[in-house]
């Protein structure tokens, strides 16, 4: 990162760091792309944030059946001249088969989120499949999110009445 509008790098160098790399005198640090997340284990199970396992927690204190990390393949791989492309895939956090609602915690969204989210609605609509998809944003809204959800369950009503989550 240039720390003023005079500083010169190598063509190595700025190469370097165009693809990430580090720079000569730099140490390897936290991940840069998440923001404020830390992995967190409890009960065998890793959670890629605080949040995430506190909605985690809130579901499973109130006896709420979820699907945790499901992966969905909103892109198919393919093959263009003869070269392998990669699938692309999208792994929620949570996934309500029963309420037909998709929930995944983003304190900070990274710059993938938006795209992979638009590529998960037109992956429903070629489908033909009609997910409801919220994002908990905070740690205020994992409690409505969380009582809202077993209220759902327990009545057997749509999750689409709350626009509050929904994106």
């Amino acid at each position: 990162m240039l720390k003023n509008k005079t500083e010169v790098y190598t063509v190595e160098e700025y190469k370097l760091m165009r693809a990430g790399g580090l720079m000569p005198g730099e140490t390897k640090s936290k991940n840069r792309k998440i923001m404020n997340a830390t992995k967190v284990s409890s009960g065998g199970v890793t959670f890629d944030s605080k949040l995430e396992k506190a909605m985690y927690d809130e579901l499973t204190s109130l006896n709420v059946e979820f699907c945790f990390k499901p992966k969905f393949v909103i892109m198919p791989g393919f093959y263009y001249h003869g070269k392998k492309v990669r699938e692309i895939t999208w792994t929620p956090d949570f996934f309500f088969e029963r309420l037909n609602l998709v929930l995944d915690t983003k304190g900070f969204p990274d710059s993938k989120f938006p795209l992979k989210l638009k590529l998960f609605k037109r992956y429903c609509t070629d489908s033909g499949v009609d997910y409801s998809i919220w994002v908990v944003k905070d740690k205020r809204g994992i409690r409505d999110a969380a009582f809202f959800i077993k209220d759902c369950v327990d009545n057997q009503t749509d999750v689409k009445l709350l626009e509050k989550f929904s994106v």
